[in-house]
């Protein structure tokens, strides 16, 4: 069973060990952030010896729900997504709790392209590591960083541009102690 950090990773149609998984610098989703992203939670349950996936079907429609709002057209849908997360699973063996990151992203390897650009749309199913627990005990700070309104950049789309501001807050936060 090998650690999240050194998988096998579902990438474009392809299982390949994580390693292998790359895209260009010039590809629109790094130099545009073209790109969406969802996370479903992986438990993992000593007595029924599964690990267990956390919402998988509602989590693959919403990762669809992001796709569209950005006008992605992908050749792939919700059936295959879920497919593709069962896979990397399996091929896995993972026997520890075990969170799975989707992530379509424009993937045209031909140049920075077009920033209007719906496809191709390539598709990442990333298993990854859980963080650190979180020390014992709760601190708050208010952040001068506001979340992004809907009519500047849609929050409810699973993108990573619409975090920076959280980027921002938690640097806030933890520059306040």
């Amino acid at each position: 069973m090998p650690e999240p950090q050194q998988a096998i990773v579902y990438f474009d149609g392809h299982f390949v060990p994580q390693s292998e998984a790359r895209v260009s610098v010039t590809c629109p989703a790094f130099a545009f952030a073209l790109q969406v992203y969802d996370v479903l939670g992986g438990y993992w349950n000593d007595r029924d010896e599964q690990l267990y996936l956390f919402r998988l079907r509602e989590h693959a429609t919403r990762f669809t729900e992001s796709m569209k709002l950005m006008r992605f057209e992908p050749e792939f849908g919700v059936n295959q997504i879920v497919d593709a997360v069962l896979e990397t699973v399996r091929r896995n063996g993972f026997k520890q709790d075990t969170p799975v990151r989707l992530v379509g992203y424009i993937s045209s390897p031909g140049g920075l392209g077009d920033l209007t650009a719906t496809g191709p749309v390539g598709l990442l199913v990333l298993p990854l590591a859980w963080p650190k627990p979180s020390p014992p005990g709760v601190t708050a700070v208010v952040s001068s960083w506001p979340r992004i309104p809907d009519h500047i950049m849609p929050p409810r789309i699973k993108a990573p541009a619409n975090y920076l501001n959280a980027r921002h807050a938690q640097m806030e936060a933890e520059r306040a102690g």
